[in-house]
């Protein structure tokens, strides 16, 4: 009877295992919010004749691009596998790196810019920036970053909250911006609120990429005035006086925030700035590829569904002395806002 007895507890705790991860691990199914996912949004131009297309690549990565000029947030392509993350060390993808950007025609660009200097913003900046000749900008813990992938000093820029660079048409200030909370464990995990002091050799570890200094970017374009935050938290005097036309919001962690915060950032980020728009980004799991199609994060994780739900009804409270609140919707992989 011992051997049966063994191995029906070894039964049981298989299922209680199996039935924990899956559990965990439970996403919302494509249906569920299919209803905000859209391949296109076309939206006026500010300026007659002048157009923009800025283009959604999971995570934070967005291609910005008027035909003249283009530029790149993040450029985070090779997305590594939870255990690599945890457990060892990992680089960037070059040759899947150079497929990503053959398949959006892309051969050149004027920047590439990390919002901040945790791996899934700014490990492949480099990469990226060496196969498109781009200008790697970013805080000092960003440089530290392209140095140890070997890209030259002239190659790389250091700014500082309220340091403005123009591009063609582009003209781009970078402004002050806290990171999203995270628990302790996670900001432990990945160097929160620490810089980044010599050249990330690669391959590195989650460690090695610390948040250095996080920015929210703001575009402007005679098409439009865009401002990108690439976490769930603003710097409400950063942001004083700041008008736009949209804003693409990182909403990571967003749905695990008390609504007073959530209400906090709809009135700082959106309410205030008079935007039109808002796109959400760093919605996907980027521990996962990218192709065929972006996954969210497991929902005990982070609840896509309930952040969507959460943000259109702050939009709503915030905006009920209006006729309408701004126009909210999720885009895919590749999905692209075009002002024209």
């Amino acid at each position: 009877m011992r051997p049966r007895k063994i191995l029906t507890a070894g039964l049981i705790l298989a299922l209680m295992v199996t039935g924990g991860a899956y559990w965990l691990l439970q996403r919302p199914l494509p249906e569920r919010y299919q209803s905000w996912l859209k391949e296109r949004v076309v939206l006026p131009s500010q300026t007659p004749g002048k157009q923009l297309t800025v283009t959604f690549l999971g995570t934070t990565t967005l291609l910005f691009s008027d035909g003249r000029n283009a530029l790149m947030t993040d450029g985070f392509f090779s997305r590594p596998g939870l255990l690599s993350l945890l457990l060892g060390r990992f680089a960037p993808d070059t040759a899947l790196i150079a497929r990503q950007l053959t398949a959006l025609g892309v051969t050149q660009l004027d920047a590439v810019m990390p919002v901040h200097s945790h791996h899934d913003h700014a490990m492949d900046a480099p990469e990226v920036a060496r196969q498109t000749g781009a200008v790697l900008l970013g805080s000092d813990s960003t440089r530290q970053i392209g140095l140890g992938a070997g890209l030259p000093e002239q190659q790389i820029g250091v700014v500082t909250p309220g340091t403005t660079r123009a591009f063609g048409d582009f003209s781009v200030t970078w402004l002050d911006s806290p990171h999203s909370p995270v628990p302790p464990l996670i900001a432990r995990l990945t160097g929160n609120g620490e810089v980044i002091t010599a050249p990330v050799m690669q391959p590195a570890t989650l460690r090695d990429y610390k948040e250095g200094q996080t920015f929210a970017l703001l575009v402007e374009h005679p098409a439009a005035t865009i401002l990108v935050l690439g976490s769930a938290a603003a710097n409400p005097e950063a942001l004083k006086g700041t008008q736009v036309d949209g804003v693409f919001l990182g909403v990571a962690t967003l749905s695990k925030q008390p609504s007073a915060d959530q209400q906090a950032l709809v009135k700082t980020t959106i309410v205030q700035t008079g935007a039109k728009w808002v796109i959400p980004i760093h919605w996907d799991d980027f521990t996962q590829p990218a192709e065929p199609a972006l996954v969210p994060m497991p929902t005990r994780i982070d609840d896509l569904l309930g952040t969507l739900e959460a943000l259109q009804e702050q939009l709503e409270v915030s905006r009920s002395e209006d006729s309408s609140s701004p126009h909210l919707a999720l885009l895919p992989m590749r999905g692209q806002v075009q002002i024209e």
